[in-house]
């Protein structure tokens, strides 16, 4: 059976659903084919329309969806503007996207924590759990990085492992940077450069390029 409470929810949704809150998992006026969908909040899934296999919790959490497939957004505003699929966003404005179309389409991406990946648009690949780490990364992929605000300045680079808190923090090398910090400000002052490996607590603290 299905499940919908408050007003407008899964409003034009076929398939199978559990929707609570206003127009949570409403869906398209042509009516949306979407199934096996879970939509807590307000306008939790609100347009979702083929998309299916998605767990949207908290107000705004996963509000234009569209056709992704299996994401769980979890927190105020998370995965707001992600219209992909195989993401993970748990926090509040984790994965937010890019508020204008396209929105974001990126894939297989994980943000866990505060504004964790907040503006990626077709990132992929990338792991990022800390407050405001991965922030600021866009069309960036394949990129790791845990600890507040680690790698929180990259935007499109690639390749990239910073774990400590803001390890790699103003690093924003438009490429694959192959760059590995690991400890407590670890290459905290890399600007631009590349190949580089940090280990220890503020290592190659001076080193900008």
């Amino acid at each position: 059976g299905n499940t919908a409470v408050g007003y407008g929810a899964a409003r034009y949704i076929k398939g199978s659903y559990v929707a609570l809150g206003l127009e949570a998992l409403r869906g398209v006026a042509d009516y949306s084919p979407a199934s096996n969908n879970v939509a807590l909040g307000y306008y939790a899934g609100r347009s979702v329309d083929s998309g299916s296999k998605n767990t949207m919790v908290g107000m705004y959490a996963g509000q234009l969806i569209g056709d992704g497939d299996e994401n769980s957004f979890f927190g105020y505003l998370a995965g707001r503007y992600a219209t992909g699929s195989n993401n993970v966003f748990i926090g509040d404005n984790a994965g937010y996207g890019a508020s204008s179309a396209p929105y974001s389409s990126g894939d297989y991406n994980t943000g866990i924590g505060h504004r964790a990946l907040y503006s990626f648009t077709t990132g992929y690949q990338n792991v990022m759990i800390g407050s405001f780490t991965g922030d600021a990364i866009t069309t960036g992929y394949n990129n790791t990085a845990l600890g507040y605000a680690a790698l929180s300045a990259e935007d499109t680079g690639t390749r990239n492992v910073a774990i400590g808190n803001e390890a790699l923090k103003v690093l924003n090398y438009d490429g694959a940077g192959y760059n590995v910090a690991v400890g407590h400000r670890a290459g905290y002052a890399l600007t631009t450069g590349t190949v580089n490996t940090f280990i220890g607590a503020f290592a190659g603290g001076a080193t900008d390029d």
